[in-house]
């Protein structure tokens, strides 16, 4: 078949319709999303802000400090501990709840969930 593995997107077994899906699924797929920057002088400004190297160091530092803190949970924990680790716990969302509230304001939601660290971020 002269249309096998031709570059049709397919090959000899596939339909036309499904050899056309699979061109456009990779056309989709290998697509760069453009960043485009805010019009609006505030988003401008809060994009530039989340897009900086200490705010992504900061972020990076809570995770750290997170992970730390999940490790330090033991057996037989006094209640005070348990307590603080808690209160923590909260604090730690609370600052990624922020990230995520402040970079989804920043850019549409299109150009935010095109990044795979953010769509990590937000749903594990």
């Amino acid at each position: 078949d002269k249309g096998a593995e031709a570059g049709d997107g397919g090959s000899a077994t596939m339909t036309k319709e499904q050899k056309l899906w699979v061109q456009r699924k990779t056309q989709l797929l290998g697509e760069k999303v453009k960043k485009v920057y805010p019009t609006d002088p505030t988003r401008n400004a809060v994009y530039k802000f989340v897009e900086k190297e200490p705010f992504e160091y900061f972020i990076m530092f809570v995770i750290l400090l997170n992970a730390v803190m999940m490790a330090c949970e033991y057996y037989d924990q006094p209640d005070s501990w348990t307590n603080a680790l808690e209160i923590l716990g909260y604090i730690f969302g609370a600052i990624f709840i922020g990230e995520a509230s402040l970079k989804l304001y920043a850019m549409n939601p299109y150009v935010y969930f095109s990044d795979s660290w953010n769509c990590f971020d937000f749903f594990c």
